[in-house]
């Protein structure tokens, strides 16, 4: 039975243990703070948040601000309950704070006016006497973001549509994305999307489709909702961009193909004009020559005409000729104006050639942009997908965490539940055996404590009838000092008298150098017989001397040897007596 108790019990004051510890452990205070870095822009007044939890009042303690890139290296520092400047930075002069009444509370935050530039970096909040500690960090936005940048993120060939894509990065607060036409209207886009790094700043982007319709002028502005700060970046789209699908070669073909016909179809038309007239020409020219040998003729049978009717003949004779140079001279006008036209359309067609070869290479251009754009759609998708898969899989963890933690939740409880009952087992074994201890007693285990009050009581009633045959109080004479130790640890007296000393309301008093000064009182009835030594120590002290009485001075100092000290015994009447 005695070994069942003794492992019951082991098991108990083990499980006892245990949850002390752990209560000890999950009772501890720690600092909190903000998970994300403090952003701030200049000129601003920011608090710099670190508190205590659970919640204690801190105000006694020593709390430090520090950066370990200054020097020295204190922000902010809190001792003997006030500020203690002496070791500040000297750009935090004047504007580093904290709040007195809330560090009854563990609230520590910081509070910091006017922020510059140089504030920014990495805040440590220490509590000295604790060691604990948290780091906080602050960024500081000393101008607005960056230059939005635009790219090609994609074209519809089949309604001429180009998407174009802008993002800037490095804002804070969060900005707003805006499209507009060449006329400053607003463009209807898709959502902007927002994100916030590591560092606190935030980046925009956004997507727009523009058409042929809009002006080929966009502008992408980035600006502050609550401020005039923006920027913006312009572009303008060509025509070409709209109006060039891969199908639009043929026509081009075959309107090239038509101007090239009808070009040679004018060409014959006018050479077949010039010939027929060249034709009608030299027939009438054949037909004056008939009647210009038959003139001459007649004028051999009749040479009586008159000399006005050769004149006549003859200018009737040189107008055919003329005539003829003149149809000549037109048929090579119109020859050269018809080659001249000819050239022209033979550079106009070699130029919509060369139109047509920088269309295919633009064609090109456009099929490997949407091949890479398909690429990086693809693996945009991958990455989704990826993302997806890892979002479950941390759901499915997270999920699995919570459920381990519930369960531990309740063994917790259990635990508990169990260690309150071993407690009040305990607890009732504990009164079980006082009760047997008081049992005991009762029976007479306690007989010799017993006698030896007894014993007591008769010393104090011999003292109290030797007081009532002595009325007269002892002398303080009658005390000296018999030792002094030089290591500071007691003072021995001695009653030089021949009658017992009963020292009821007597008091000694020690004074080291100028300090202030000790007083001992002695206990109620306390005597000292005849030449009886008795050794007053301070505690923490051996007595050397056994056989003398011992008194315990629990305030008494200790000294030195070349310490002044000064013993006075001062009697119950207020008599004062100097020992040394």
């Amino acid at each position: 039975m005695d070994g069942l108790l003794l492992q019951k019990s082991h098991r108990i004051i083990t499980a006892l243990f245990f949850f002390i510890l752990l209560h000890c452990c999950r009772g501890q205070s720690q600092l909190f703070g903000p998970s994300q870095p403090i952003v701030a822009r200049v000129g601003d007044d920011i608090t710099l948040p670190c508190h205590l939890k659970p919640a204690m009042d801190i105000t006694a303690k020593t709390l430090e601000w520090t950066r370990s890139d200054l020097d020295p290296i204190f922000v902010f520092v809190w001792r003997a309950r006030q500020e203690f400047e002496k070791t500040k930075h000297p750009s935090y002069k004047e504007r580093s704070s904290l709040s007195a009444d809330e560090l009854r509370h563990g609230n520590m935050s910081l509070k910091l006016s006017s922020v510059n530039v140089s504030d920014k970096g990495t805040y440590k909040c220490y509590i000295v006497e604790m060691d604990k500690e948290f780091y906080i960090n602050l960024v500081v936005a000393s101008d607005i973001g960056s230059s939005p940048v635009l790219s090609l993120a994609g074209t519809d060939v089949e309604k001429g549509e180009v998407t174009l894509k802008c993002e800037s990065a490095a804002w804070y607060p969060e900005p707003e994305l805006l499209w507009l036409d060449g006329e400053g209207n607003l463009l209807y886009a898709g959502p902007t999307e927002t994100l916030r790094g590591p560092d606190g700043l935030y980046t925009v982007s956004s997507r727009v489709t523009v058409e042929k319709r809009h002006s080929n002028n966009i502008t992408c502005r980035v600006q502050q909702r609550n401020t005039k700060q923006s920027k913006e970046i312009h572009i303008y789209v060509p025509d070409e961009f709209f109006m060039f699908t891969p199908s639009s070669a043929n026509p081009i073909n075959i309107g090239l193909a038509v101007s090239l016909a009808v070009s040679i179809m004018l060409i014959i038309i006018g050479v077949f004009f010039v010939w027929r007239q060249n034709k009608k020409n030299v027939k009438s020219a054949h037909c004056d020559g008939c009647k210009e040998q038959e003139t001459r003729n007649h004028s051999k049978r009749d040479k009586t005409e008159t000399d006005q009717e050769q004149e006549k003949l003859m200018r009737q004779n040189i107008s055919p000729m003329e005539k003829k140079q003149e149809a000549i001279m037109n048929f090579e006008e119109s020859t050269e104006e018809l080659k001249h036209q000819l050239k022209k359309k033979e550079a106009e067609i070699i130029e919509l050639k060369k139109q047509t070869e920088n269309q295919h290479a633009v064609g090109e251009k456009w099929k490997n942009a949407n091949e890479k754009l398909k690429e990086a759609h693809r693996q945009l998708e991958e990455k989704n997908a990826e993302i997806s898969n890892m979002k479950k899989e941390f759901e499915k963890n997270q999920h699995v965490a919570e459920k381990k933690l519930k369960e531990a939740d309740e063994k917790l409880k259990e635990v508990h539940r169990q260690l309150e009952e071993k407690k009040a087992e305990i607890s009732n074994m504990k009164k079980e055996e006082e009760k047997q201890e008081a049992d005991k007693k009762l029976r007479g285990d306690d007989k010799q404590d017993f006698q030896q009050e007894k014993k007591q009581a008769d010393d104090t009633k011999n003292v109290d009838q030797q007081q009532a045959g002595k009325p007269n109080k002892p002398q303080t004479g009658d005390i000296t000092l018999d030792e002094v130790d030089r290591s500071g640890d007691y003072i021995c007296l001695k009653n030089a008298s021949s009658e017992n000393k009963v020292m009821t309301g007597w008091e000694l008093k020690l004074q080291i150098n100028d300090n202030e000064p000790l007083t001992h009182k002695f206990k109620e009835n306390f005597t000292m017989k005849p030449g009886e030594i008795v050794t007053v120590r301070r505690d923490g002290a051996r007595n050397p001397y056994p056989t003398n009485a011992d008194l315990r001075w629990i305030y008494m100092k200790s000294w030195k040897p070349e310490d002044t000290l000064k013993i006075d015994l001062i009697s119950s009447t207020g008599k004062k007596h100097r020992l040394n």
